[in-house]
Protein backbone atom coordinates (compact mmCIF):
# COMPACT_ATOMS: atom_id res chain seq x y z
CA UNK A 1 0.00 0.00 0.00
CA UNK A 2 2.92 2.58 0.64
CA UNK A 3 4.41 2.06 -2.87
CA UNK A 4 1.35 2.41 -4.26
CA UNK A 5 0.86 5.67 -2.77
CA UNK A 6 3.99 6.39 -3.42
CA UNK A 7 3.68 5.70 -7.13
CA UNK A 8 0.15 7.54 -7.03
CA UNK A 9 1.78 10.60 -5.45
CA UNK A 10 4.75 10.95 -7.94
CA UNK A 11 2.47 10.34 -11.35
CA UNK A 12 0.02 13.15 -9.82
CA UNK A 13 3.51 15.10 -9.62
CA UNK A 14 4.36 14.65 -13.29
CA UNK A 15 0.04 15.54 -14.04
CA UNK A 16 0.24 18.45 -11.93
CA UNK A 17 3.69 19.61 -13.45
CA UNK A 18 2.94 18.96 -16.93
CA UNK A 19 -0.32 20.72 -16.71
CA UNK A 20 1.55 23.42 -15.19
CA UNK A 21 3.60 24.30 -18.09
CA UNK A 22 2.58 26.60 -20.26
CA UNK A 23 2.90 27.80 -23.83
CA UNK A 24 5.16 31.21 -24.11
CA UNK A 25 2.45 33.93 -25.76
CA UNK A 26 4.88 35.98 -28.57
CA UNK A 27 1.94 38.29 -29.74
CA UNK A 28 -1.72 38.95 -28.82
CA UNK A 29 -4.50 41.12 -30.08
CA UNK A 30 -8.07 41.78 -28.32
CA UNK A 31 -8.62 44.55 -31.36
CA UNK A 32 -9.41 46.78 -28.55
CA UNK A 33 -8.79 50.22 -30.82
CA UNK A 34 -10.74 52.03 -33.70
CA UNK A 35 -8.18 51.83 -37.17
CA UNK A 36 -7.97 51.55 -40.74
CA UNK A 37 -11.44 52.41 -42.64
CA UNK A 38 -15.08 51.32 -42.01
CA UNK A 39 -17.29 49.96 -44.36
CA UNK A 40 -19.02 52.76 -46.16
CA UNK A 41 -15.69 54.71 -46.76
CA UNK A 42 -13.68 51.33 -48.46
CA UNK A 43 -15.03 52.11 -51.81
CA UNK A 44 -11.19 52.34 -52.95
CA UNK A 45 -10.49 48.51 -51.59
CA UNK A 46 -7.68 49.81 -48.69
CA UNK A 47 -7.41 48.23 -45.66
CA UNK A 48 -6.09 48.74 -42.33
CA UNK A 49 -6.15 46.71 -38.79
CA UNK A 50 -3.46 48.70 -37.70
CA UNK A 51 -0.74 47.08 -35.10
CA UNK A 52 -1.38 43.94 -32.22
CA UNK A 53 -2.18 45.48 -28.70
CA UNK A 54 -0.37 42.74 -26.91
CA UNK A 55 -3.27 42.99 -24.54
CA UNK A 56 -3.17 39.14 -23.75
CA UNK A 57 0.17 38.36 -23.30
CA UNK A 58 3.54 38.56 -25.21
CA UNK A 59 6.17 41.13 -26.69
CA UNK A 60 6.24 41.14 -30.40
CA UNK A 61 5.02 44.17 -32.24
CA UNK A 62 3.73 44.32 -35.80
CA UNK A 63 1.23 45.78 -38.09
CA UNK A 64 -0.86 43.21 -40.24
CA UNK A 65 -0.76 42.68 -43.35
CA UNK A 66 -4.07 42.74 -45.00
CA UNK A 67 -4.76 43.22 -48.86
CA UNK A 68 -4.52 46.87 -49.69
CA UNK A 69 -3.04 46.75 -52.90
CA UNK A 70 -6.25 47.66 -55.55
CA UNK A 71 -5.28 45.83 -58.44
CA UNK A 72 -8.10 45.18 -60.47
CA UNK A 73 -12.06 45.45 -59.13
CA UNK A 74 -11.79 45.46 -55.44
CA UNK A 75 -14.84 45.73 -53.08
CA UNK A 76 -12.62 44.53 -49.97
CA UNK A 77 -13.09 45.51 -46.71
CA UNK A 78 -10.98 44.90 -43.31
CA UNK A 79 -11.25 47.17 -40.52
CA UNK A 80 -11.50 47.27 -36.82
CA UNK A 81 -14.41 48.35 -35.44
CA UNK A 82 -13.15 48.97 -32.02
CA UNK A 83 -13.71 45.44 -30.85
CA UNK A 84 -13.22 42.94 -33.55
CA UNK A 85 -11.31 42.45 -36.61
CA UNK A 86 -13.14 42.29 -39.49
CA UNK A 87 -12.92 40.49 -43.05
CA UNK A 88 -15.19 40.92 -45.92
CA UNK A 89 -13.63 39.16 -49.56
CA UNK A 90 -10.36 39.85 -47.97
CA UNK A 91 -7.32 38.93 -45.26
CA UNK A 92 -5.77 40.01 -42.42
CA UNK A 93 -2.52 38.21 -42.19
CA UNK A 94 0.54 38.13 -38.59
CA UNK A 95 2.84 40.57 -40.33
CA UNK A 96 5.77 38.50 -38.55
CA UNK A 97 7.51 35.63 -39.40
CA UNK A 98 6.87 33.33 -35.95
CA UNK A 99 10.16 30.75 -37.76
CA UNK A 100 12.31 33.57 -36.25
CA UNK A 101 11.40 32.69 -32.65
CA UNK A 102 13.75 29.48 -31.66
CA UNK A 103 11.22 27.90 -29.36
CA UNK A 104 8.66 27.73 -32.51
CA UNK A 105 11.48 26.94 -35.31
CA UNK A 106 11.86 24.03 -33.20
CA UNK A 107 8.86 22.74 -31.39
CA UNK A 108 5.93 24.64 -33.36
CA UNK A 109 3.08 27.01 -32.85
CA UNK A 110 -0.64 27.46 -31.22
CA UNK A 111 -3.32 30.00 -32.64
CA UNK A 112 -6.01 30.47 -30.20
CA UNK A 113 -8.94 33.22 -31.30
CA UNK A 114 -12.37 33.64 -31.60
CA UNK A 115 -14.43 33.54 -35.14
CA UNK A 116 -18.02 34.00 -36.51
CA UNK A 117 -18.46 33.89 -40.06
CA UNK A 118 -20.50 36.96 -41.69
CA UNK A 119 -23.27 37.78 -44.06
CA UNK A 120 -23.68 33.90 -46.51
CA UNK A 121 -19.32 33.56 -46.36
CA UNK A 122 -16.98 31.54 -44.47
CA UNK A 123 -13.90 32.49 -42.44
CA UNK A 124 -10.97 30.56 -42.34
CA UNK A 125 -7.08 30.06 -41.07
CA UNK A 126 -4.64 29.53 -43.24
CA UNK A 127 -0.40 29.68 -43.64
CA UNK A 128 1.93 29.61 -46.10
CA UNK A 129 1.95 32.22 -48.13
CA UNK A 130 4.10 35.62 -47.44
CA UNK A 131 3.27 39.78 -46.80
CA UNK A 132 5.41 39.80 -50.14
CA UNK A 133 3.34 36.99 -51.77
CA UNK A 134 0.03 38.75 -50.70
CA UNK A 135 0.73 41.83 -52.29
CA UNK A 136 2.09 40.46 -55.69
CA UNK A 137 -0.85 38.09 -56.22
CA UNK A 138 -2.51 39.12 -59.26
CA UNK A 139 -6.33 40.40 -58.11
CA UNK A 140 -9.28 38.04 -59.60
CA UNK A 141 -12.38 38.74 -57.98
CA UNK A 142 -13.51 35.22 -59.67
CA UNK A 143 -11.37 33.58 -56.88
CA UNK A 144 -12.80 35.76 -54.19
CA UNK A 145 -9.45 38.71 -55.11
CA UNK A 146 -7.53 36.83 -52.16
CA UNK A 147 -4.80 34.83 -52.05
CA UNK A 148 -5.81 32.24 -49.44
CA UNK A 149 -8.07 30.21 -51.60
CA UNK A 150 -8.33 26.69 -52.50
CA UNK A 151 -6.66 26.95 -55.77
CA UNK A 152 -3.53 28.75 -54.90
CA UNK A 153 -0.66 26.85 -54.45
CA UNK A 154 1.35 29.04 -52.30
CA UNK A 155 -1.03 28.39 -49.42
CA UNK A 156 0.30 25.49 -47.77
CA UNK A 157 -2.33 25.14 -45.38
CA UNK A 158 -6.03 25.79 -44.96
CA UNK A 159 -8.98 25.14 -42.76
CA UNK A 160 -12.02 26.60 -43.93
CA UNK A 161 -15.67 27.06 -41.85
CA UNK A 162 -18.30 27.27 -44.32
CA UNK A 163 -21.93 28.48 -43.56
CA UNK A 164 -22.99 24.55 -43.96
CA UNK A 165 -21.50 24.12 -40.97
CA UNK A 166 -19.05 21.68 -42.84
CA UNK A 167 -15.41 22.74 -43.29
CA UNK A 168 -12.76 22.22 -46.05
CA UNK A 169 -9.49 21.42 -45.97
CA UNK A 170 -6.48 23.30 -48.24
CA UNK A 171 -2.88 21.59 -48.93
CA UNK A 172 -1.02 23.63 -51.62
CA UNK A 173 -3.77 23.81 -54.40
CA UNK A 174 -5.94 20.86 -53.51
CA UNK A 175 -9.16 20.92 -51.68
CA UNK A 176 -10.62 18.08 -48.95
CA UNK A 177 -14.04 18.34 -47.48
CA UNK A 178 -13.30 18.53 -43.36
CA UNK A 179 -15.12 17.10 -40.43
CA UNK A 180 -19.10 18.81 -40.45
CA UNK A 181 -20.58 20.26 -37.06
CA UNK A 182 -17.78 21.59 -35.09
CA UNK A 183 -18.26 24.64 -35.09
CA UNK A 184 -21.66 27.44 -34.32
CA UNK A 185 -22.50 28.69 -38.38
CA UNK A 186 -24.26 31.40 -37.12
CA UNK A 187 -23.92 34.83 -39.13
CA UNK A 188 -22.42 37.67 -37.44
CA UNK A 189 -24.93 40.49 -37.55
CA UNK A 190 -24.28 44.28 -36.11
CA UNK A 191 -21.20 44.59 -33.82
CA UNK A 192 -21.58 41.90 -30.98
CA UNK A 193 -19.07 42.34 -28.34
CA UNK A 194 -18.46 38.43 -28.43
CA UNK A 195 -18.00 35.84 -30.87
CA UNK A 196 -19.82 32.15 -30.58
CA UNK A 197 -16.97 30.84 -31.36
CA UNK A 198 -12.95 30.16 -30.14
CA UNK A 199 -10.45 27.35 -32.03
CA UNK A 200 -7.00 26.66 -30.89
CA UNK A 201 -4.80 25.56 -34.27
CA UNK A 202 -1.71 23.81 -33.90
CA UNK A 203 1.35 23.64 -35.83
CA UNK A 204 4.30 21.13 -35.04
CA UNK A 205 7.18 20.15 -37.35
CA UNK A 206 7.14 16.42 -37.64
CA UNK A 207 10.89 16.34 -37.00
CA UNK A 208 11.49 19.45 -34.62
CA UNK A 209 13.46 22.45 -36.20
CA UNK A 210 12.49 21.06 -40.01
CA UNK A 211 10.10 23.45 -41.72
CA UNK A 212 11.65 23.61 -44.67
CA UNK A 213 10.71 22.20 -48.82
CA UNK A 214 9.15 18.98 -48.37
CA UNK A 215 9.15 19.02 -44.43
CA UNK A 216 5.84 17.52 -42.63
CA UNK A 217 4.04 19.99 -40.58
CA UNK A 218 1.59 18.53 -37.93
CA UNK A 219 -1.97 20.23 -37.42
CA UNK A 220 -4.64 19.78 -34.81
CA UNK A 221 -7.50 22.25 -34.66
CA UNK A 222 -9.80 21.99 -31.21
CA UNK A 223 -13.35 24.25 -31.47
CA UNK A 224 -15.46 25.71 -28.24
CA UNK A 225 -13.71 23.46 -25.87
CA UNK A 226 -13.40 20.07 -27.31
CA UNK A 227 -11.68 17.55 -24.95
CA UNK A 228 -9.41 16.37 -27.57
CA UNK A 229 -8.56 17.75 -31.32
CA UNK A 230 -11.80 17.51 -33.61
CA UNK A 231 -9.26 17.29 -36.43
CA UNK A 232 -5.82 16.46 -37.32
CA UNK A 233 -3.99 16.30 -40.38
CA UNK A 234 -0.04 16.56 -41.78
CA UNK A 235 0.60 18.57 -45.25
CA UNK A 236 3.88 19.12 -46.68
CA UNK A 237 6.21 22.39 -46.73
CA UNK A 238 6.71 24.33 -49.58
CA UNK A 239 9.65 25.73 -47.54
CA UNK A 240 8.43 29.64 -47.83
CA UNK A 241 5.67 31.49 -45.71
CA UNK A 242 4.74 28.50 -42.81
CA UNK A 243 5.58 31.48 -40.18
CA UNK A 244 3.12 33.71 -41.55
CA UNK A 245 -0.36 32.76 -39.90
CA UNK A 246 -3.49 34.39 -41.24
CA UNK A 247 -7.36 34.30 -41.70
CA UNK A 248 -9.19 34.92 -45.02
CA UNK A 249 -13.04 35.23 -45.60
CA UNK A 250 -15.08 35.90 -48.35
CA UNK A 251 -18.23 37.44 -46.44
CA UNK A 252 -20.99 38.98 -49.17
CA UNK A 253 -22.63 41.34 -47.07
CA UNK A 254 -20.85 44.82 -46.75
CA UNK A 255 -22.13 45.66 -43.24
CA UNK A 256 -21.90 41.74 -42.19
CA UNK A 257 -18.15 41.03 -42.02
CA UNK A 258 -16.88 38.23 -40.87
CA UNK A 259 -14.64 38.66 -37.53
CA UNK A 260 -12.23 37.74 -35.83
CA UNK A 261 -11.26 38.87 -31.76
CA UNK A 262 -8.97 37.42 -28.82
CA UNK A 263 -6.18 36.12 -30.78
CA UNK A 264 -3.19 34.69 -29.16
CA UNK A 265 -0.19 32.87 -30.48
CA UNK A 266 2.25 31.20 -28.40
CA UNK A 267 5.80 29.10 -28.99
CA UNK A 268 4.90 25.39 -27.93
CA UNK A 269 7.30 25.13 -25.22
CA UNK A 270 10.26 22.38 -25.39
CA UNK A 271 9.14 18.57 -24.59
CA UNK A 272 11.93 17.05 -23.44
CA UNK A 273 12.79 20.08 -21.02
CA UNK A 274 8.74 19.91 -19.35
CA UNK A 275 9.51 16.20 -19.23
CA UNK A 276 12.80 16.17 -17.02
CA UNK A 277 11.33 18.96 -15.10
CA UNK A 278 8.33 16.48 -13.99
CA UNK A 279 10.49 13.57 -13.64
CA UNK A 280 13.14 15.22 -11.68
CA UNK A 281 10.05 16.82 -8.85
CA UNK A 282 8.51 13.65 -9.04
CA UNK A 283 11.97 11.33 -8.44
CA UNK A 284 12.62 14.02 -5.43
CA UNK A 285 8.96 13.40 -3.94
CA UNK A 286 9.29 9.68 -3.96
CA UNK A 287 12.93 10.01 -2.05
CA UNK A 288 11.14 12.15 0.51
CA UNK A 289 8.58 9.76 0.83
CA UNK A 290 10.98 6.65 1.30
CA UNK A 291 13.15 8.73 3.31
CA UNK A 292 10.21 8.52 5.96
Amino acid sequence: MRLRSIIAAAATAVVALSSAASASVILSDNFNRSAGVNAAGNAGGLSDWGANNNALGGTETMTYKVRNTAAGTSTEQQFVDGNLGRLRLGHGVVDFDLLSNPAVLQNGFTASFDFQRGGGGYIALAVGITPAQIEAHPQNNARIGVPFAANIPETDFGFLFRPSVATEVWKSGSVATGPTGIFNGTSIAGSPTTLVNTAVAEFTPVVAGQWGAGATINFALTVNGAVVPQYTTTFTSDGSGLGYFGFHSNAGAAVAQAAVDNLVISAIPEPTVMGLMAISSAGLLIRRRIRR
